[in-house]
């Protein structure tokens, strides 16, 4: 009889605790497999999101690889949250234990921080999960991951309360980058707020056009209220990568695209004398050019602007920039031709 107790007082027990262990490592296993297929989903979206069609402008491809992100909605978000909050001590126990290396992220820490930041942000609302990572981010030893954290949350955050508040921190702080994007941020959450706003363009007369143009391409249509300042900030500007970034943004606000066409312009005055140095860089002619001949792509007059000026470079010089050229020409025509084909198309009997 005390034998039986004795067995019950300790095997029942010990198939509980058996039974528990068990269930936590089945539950776990399954944890560890939903986080590895996310992890993958979003690695396969990473790399199609850098094959764009070249039939289509950088636009039209950059709003595919947002849409394609958004579909993907939530099941990214938590493996974006892991790159976000990157820890190499973290990665290299990973790396030691065989069945967790799958789960170990590669490459350099802050380049991690800053795509996650970024994706993030493109996501959206859907993206609320990583408020708070992004507030703790805003603190973070990188001043881009610092930049794109505040970036993202502009586009996310909303109304939330705990976002606008450590926003307003930085907006008071000493960096003066960090602080101009949580103006445009927090503007971002209360475009109404004419505060905000005069705190902006009194930012774009010290911030670089650099600066400026990423985080006005955030706005949209909204921004058409910063026309007139950017405008202004721009007079005197050299013509550089920067500078036709800012041009876009101006085209797609007003429709006017007067103020590329001069610059692209201006630039193919510069070419000839350009190709005969070795010297490169955002102001080179040629690779302004080059730049052009991506960011510019969405229009018949830039890119008839354009072609020109990439046969100049394909015949004249060497290196790295004929290569780029030949691309950037035959991108231009098959955006051309790509659209010369809807036109055809819709110009047959039943078309809709």
């Amino acid at each position: 009889m005390n034998f039986s107790l004795s067995v019950r007082r300790f095997v029942i027990p010990g198939f509980i605790l058996a039974l528990m262990v068990m269930v936590g490592g089945f539950l776990l296993t399954q944890k560890l497999r939903e986080r590895a297929r996310a992890r993958a989903t979003l690695e396969r979206f990473k790399g199609e999101a850098q094959r764009w069609d070249p039939e289509f402008p950088r636009q039209t491809n950059l709003q595919s690889t947002i849409d394609r992100l958004r579909a993907l909605g939530g099941e990214v978000v938590h493996p974006m949250i892991e790159d976000l909050e990157y820890d190499p001590a973290y990665v290299r126990l990973l790396r030691k234990v065989p069945f967790l290396q799958q789960f170990s992220l590669l490459g350099d820490t802050s380049f991690n921080r800053l795509m996650a930041a970024g994706y993030l942000g493109l996501l959206g609302p859907q993206a609320a999960p990583a408020i708070e990572p992004l507030i703790d981010h805003l603190s973070d030893s990188n001043p881009g991951v610092r930049f794109e954290s505040a970036r993202a949350l502009g586009r996310i955050a909303g109304n939330h309360a705990h976002a606008r508040a450590a926003l307003t921190v930085r907006l008071q702080g000493s960096d003066a980058q960090l602080a101009y994007a949580a103006a445009v941020a927090l503007w971002q959450m209360n475009p109404d707020d004419e505060g905000l706003r005069k705190r902006i363009e009194a930012f774009m007369g010290t911030a670089s056009i650099e600066d400026t143009s990423r985080l006005f391409l955030d706005l949209g249509p909204a921004g058409r209220i910063f026309t007139v300042p950017l405008q202004r900030r721009l007079q005197g500007v050299p013509v550089d990568n920067n500078r036709i970034l800012a041009d876009f943004i101006l085209w797609q606000w007003t429709g006017d695209k007067q103020p590329a066409l001069r610059d692209l312009d201006f630039v193919a005055t510069a070419l000839p004398g350009s190709l005969a140095t070795p010297v490169s860089g955002k102001s080179d002619p040629a690779i302004v050019i080059l730049h052009a001949a991506q960011i510019l792509d969405g229009d018949p007059s830039f890119r008839n602007r354009l072609k020109p000026l990439l046969e100049i470079i394909i015949e004249r010089s060497a290196g790295g920039k004929r290569p780029a050229a030949e691309q950037g020409l035959k991108h231009l025509n098959l955006v051309d031709q790509h659209e010369a084909k809807s036109v055809r198309q819709a110009q047959l009997p039943g078309h809709p």
